[in-house]
């Protein structure tokens, strides 16, 4: 089992499933409105990450729905938003 999945469990036992999903979040960037691809279906097109719970993941994809994803078997390729600052424009 790996180092993240022992100190989720942990929390869990502590603070119940609520805090599993905080913890997680600090483990990754995988939080809801982050912009993803599926590096094994780059047809998908981007998808937004709608929920992260755990090692599932529901994102909505531009071509593909909302598809739910277990990140121990995928790992989701994070895109980086253009700051609008920088007069960037959303990933596309």
């Amino acid at each position: 089992m790996c180092y993240e999945n022992q100190i989720i469990l942990l929390a869990i036992d502590i603070y119940g499933h609520d805090a599993a999903d905080r913890v997680t979040s600090m483990f990754t960037d995988l939080t809801p409105g982050t912009f993803v691809r599926h590096p094994e279906h780059p047809e998908w097109g981007l998808g937004q990450v709608q929920s992260a719970i755990g090692n599932r993941v529901t994102a909505n994809f531009e071509h593909a729905g909302k598809k739910l994803i277990n990140t121990d078997v995928v790992s989701l390729t994070v895109v980086r938003a253009a700051s609008p600052a920088a007069g960037g424009s959303p990933p596309s």
